[in-house]
C-alpha cells in the first residue's frame, strides 16, 4: 500500500491549488514517472518534475502547437534532461502512474481533471484521484497502449515546433504567451483600465453578428474569459466587460484582432431578432479553438466598453435609413459613414485616433 495513500487505497484532491500537494507527494518519483497530460504549459517542469528514466505523453500535434496548446521548450528541455517525451495526436487524458522508489515510496497513480499548467496550478478547481493496488495494472496498460500509438519527440522535432509555437494563436500584443491555446497568468499586477488616459482606437471595421444567446459556453471557454479580464485588471470593472462569440466549425469564419464585433440578439437560425438587443462595440483580443469539440467550434473574445446607452435591432435599422441602405446583420462595415452611424448609437464611448487599447500590468512585483 501506498505510503501516499496511508492506510487506504484511494484518496481525493480537489479544489485550487491542488499541485501544491500533488508536486512534493511526485517529487521524490522524478526519475521513475510515466505520465499522459494532454497540454504542457511553460511552467510544467515546475509543476512536475520529471528526470532520466521518466517519461510522458502530451499532444504536441502541429496544430495544437501552432495554437499555443502545448508549450514545445518545455518538452525540448526535458528531452534534454533524458526524459522520454510522446506525442500523441488527439490526448486528453491526465493521468501519472509513479512507480515504485525503493521501498520507501510504493507506486501509485494520480487520474484527474488538471493540466501540467498555470492556471490548473493557481486558479482552476481541479479534481484528482490518489490510488494504488489493482487498478496500477490499469493504469499501465493503458499507457503502455498509448505509447505505442505515439510518436517519439526527438531534438530536432521539437525545434521545429517551437518554430511553430503560438503561431496561429489570435491574441493582442499586451496579452503574454499561454497554456491550452488560453491565457496563462503571470505573476504581475494588472492596471485597472482607465478610459480617458488608455482609450481603444476607434473602429474602422465593425462586424455585425446575430448570435444565440442561449448557447451553453464550455467551462474552459468561460475561464478563458475570466483569465482574460484578469489580464486586462477589469474583473471589478464598471466599464469593461469581455463577451463571448462562439461559431461551430474549424473553418468558422476568423476575424482580424483589433476589428471590432458587435453582437446582436439572434435566433439559432443565425437571423436577428425584431426587436433584438444589441452590445456595444467589441475590440477582438483573443481566439480558441475547441477542437475537442463536436462540431468543433472557435471562440472569440472581446474586450467591451459598457455604455448606459441600450441599444436594439430597430434602432440600428433608424440609424441606416437616412444612409439609403439597410444594415446587413451578417456583414461587416468598412465605409466611414456607416461606421459612424454605429458608433453613434453609443455617444458615451470614447476612442482614440491612433493606438489600440494599452491595459499594462503594474510594475514592482516579481
Amino acid at each position: 500500500m501506498s505510503d501516499v495513500l496511508g492506510d487506504r487505497t484511494a484518496r481525493v484532491i480537489a479544489g485550487q491549488n491542488i499541485w501544491d500537494e500533488l508536486t512534493p507527494l511526485l517529487k521524490p518519483y522524478s526519475r521513475s514517472i510515466t505520465a499522459a497530460v494532454a497540454y504542457v504549459g511553460g511552467e510544467a517542469s515546475t509543476v512536475l518534475d520529471l528526470q532520466r528514466g521518466s517519461a510522458i505523453i502530451v499532444d504536441a500535434d502541429r496544430r495544437t502547437v501552432r495554437a499555443g496548446s502545448t508549450d514545445p521548450r518545455v518538452l525540448l528541455a526535458w528531452v534534454k534532461a533524458g526524459v522520454k517525451v510522446y506525442s500523441l495526436k488527439g490526448l486528453h487524458a491526465k493521468m501519472i502512474l509513479a512507480e515504485a522508489v525503493g521501498t520507501e515510496h510504493d507506486a501509485f497513480a494520480v487520474i484527474g481533471s488538471a493540466n501540467l499548467s498555470q492556471s490548473s496550478a493557481t486558479r482552476l478547481f481541479e479534481s484528482v484521484a490518489l490510488a494504488d493496488g489493482e487498478c496500477l495494472d490499469e493504469v499501465r496498460a493503458a499507457l503502455i497502449e498509448w505509447k505505442s500509438a505515439a510518436t517519439p519527440l526527438k531534438l530536432a522535432d521539437l525545434e521545429h515546433l517551437i518554430e511553430q509555437f503560438g503561431i496561429d494563436r489570435t491574441a493582442s500584443p499586451d496579452v503574454d504567451d499561454d497554456d491550452e491555446a488560453g491565457i496563462e497568468p503571470d505573476d504581475e499586477e494588472l492596471a485597472e483600465p482607465d478610459i480617458g488616459a488608455e482609450r481603444s482606437s476607434r473602429p474602422t471595421v465593425i462586424h455585425l453578428c446575430p448570435v444565440d444567446r442561449d448557447v451553453k459556453l464550455t467551462e474552459e471557454a468561460e475561464a478563458r474569459a475570466d483569465e482574460l479580464s484578469e489580464k486586462y485588471g477589469i474583473v471589478d470593472s464598471l466599464d469593461y466587460q469581455i463577451d463571448i462569440l462562439s461559431r461551430d466549425g474549424e473553418e468558422s469564419v476568423k476575424y482580424d484582432t483589433d476589428e471590432y464585433i458587435v453582437l446582436v440578439d439572434g435566433t439559432k437560425t443565425g437571423s436577428p431578432r425584431r426587436n433584438g438587443g444589441v452590445s456595444e462595440p467589441g475590440r477582438l483580443v483573443h481566439t480558441y479553438l475547441d477542437s475537442f469539440a463536436f462540431p468543433p467550434r472557435r471562440y472569440y473574445y472581446l474586450l467591451v466598453q459598457r455604455s448606459e446607452f441600450a441599444v436594439s435591432v430597430p434602432d440600428i435599422e433608424s440609424a441606416f435609413e437616412p444612409l439609403g441602405e439597410r444594415p446587413d446583420f451578417r456583414g461587416k462595415c468598412v465605409r466611414e459613414r456607416f461606421v459612424d452611424a454605429l458608433l453613434g448609437l453609443w455617444p458615451d464611448l470614447e476612442y482614440k485616433e491612433t493606438s489600440p487599447l494599452q491595459l499594462h500590468p503594474k510594475a514592482g512585483r516579481s
